[in-house]
């Protein structure tokens, strides 16, 4: 009987443990979250919908006050109208960016391929565009993000936005039809931004795809002129709080860095200097002439890698020992299946 007991007491630690976010040692001292706090699965309640459902939960204090954060949730079952597709799904964050909010297409594109998908405001707003509600959080203007540094920690945008999603993935991991060990975040120019940071706090994620937005703002952005309007120790401020390069170090799970090169907001420089500093699996994916947008079923790249790493399909080709003679260029592709043809891009 005691044998039996310890055993149990062993599991339920270990079932605990799993759930909790465990902090990498290598964090900044700085670092504002309470990721214990993180962890735990927020207070909801559902709202309307019938194929795509939304749902309010509760989250940080701004202001004095808790707020409430509004999402779209979505699964094969909820689609179809058949629950019994919902058994041990893989599950996926989506993070808009700037000017976005909650997308439903988003969630429903990832719930046909066979996820259960949450895609949560982070801008202080309900179901209708730039519409607040009343416990919302702060918006997600400029202003929001870097004019708000001289107030306390919990009136910042990033410090709710990171909230949000890390307690969003709290959420979706509580769902029953959720397989906890299989969780994913992707996120779109400031969602991809956000998407960083959470990948270096969040070690239960196990992918990661930014899209654009990355770190290094204040040396290489759209955003210069917002740093120069700051002092000197409130830019280095902003920096050591709300940079992804003080995060993204300490991620634990495999990430595509996906990009045009040529992106107006994030650069190629700060793009590989943020991709340099990840100590986990990492992998590029520049895509030319990429349009800087919510684009949600493009690159096909996004999808490979997730599927990849969740339910084990095929992953990405490889290339090795790149070598350019006399204007040839000579490349050895590791590829499953075998490709038989492919294309340089200028």
């Amino acid at each position: 009987m005691k044998v039996i007991i310890v055993l149990l007491a062993l599991l339920l630690a270990s079932c605990s443990t799993s759930n909790k976010i465990v902090p990498a040692s290598n964090l900044p001292a700085t670092t504002p979250w309470d990721l214990e706090l993180l962890s735990s699965t927020p207070e909801y309640e559902w709202s309307t919908g019938d194929k795509v459902r939304s749902l309010y939960y509760k989250n940080l204090e701004y202001k004095g006050k808790a707020t409430r954060v509004f999402a779209y949730y979505a699964t094969p079952g909820t689609l179809k109208g058949d629950p019994s597709l919902d058994k041990n799904l893989p599950g996926i964050v989506l993070v808009h960016g700037g000017g976005g909010r909650a997308f439903d297409a988003w969630v429903k594109l990832w719930a046909s391929r066979g996820y259960a998908a949450i895609a949560m405001d982070l801008g202080g707003c309900g179901p209708e565009k730039n519409k607040r509600i009343q416990d919302g959080g702060p918006a997600q203007g400029h202003p929001d993000k870097f004019q708000t540094i001289d107030k306390p920690i919990n009136e910042h945008w990033t410090y709710h936005a990171v909230g949000n999603v890390i307690r969003a993935h709290s959420l979706l991991r509580s769902f029953p039809e959720v397989d906890e060990s299989r969780t994913a975040i992707t996120g779109i120019s400031w969602g991809g931004y956000t998407t960083c940071i959470v990948s270096g706090l969040d070690n239960r994620f196990k992918a990661s795809v930014p899209i654009y937005g990355y770190g290094f703002l204040s040396e290489n952005s759209t955003w210069l002129n917002d740093f120069a309007r700051m002092t000197p120790e409130n830019a280095q401020k902003w920096v050591t709080l709300w940079d992804p390069k003080q995060y993204v170090t300490s991620a634990s799970m495999p990430m595509l860095f996906v990009n045009s090169g040529q992106d107006f907001a994030y650069p190629p420089d700060s793009h590989a200097e943020t991709y340099g500093l990840v100590q986990s699996e990492k992998n590029l994916r520049f895509t030319p002439n990429l349009p800087h947008g919510h684009i949600f079923d493009k690159p096909k790249a996004v999808q490979t890698f997730i599927d990849h790493h969740l339910k084990r399909t095929d992953g990405l080709h490889k290339t090795t020992d790149l070598k350019v003679t006399n204007l040839k260029v000579i490349v050895i592709v590791q590829a499953e299946p075998v490709i038989f043809k492919f294309t340089f891009l200028r």
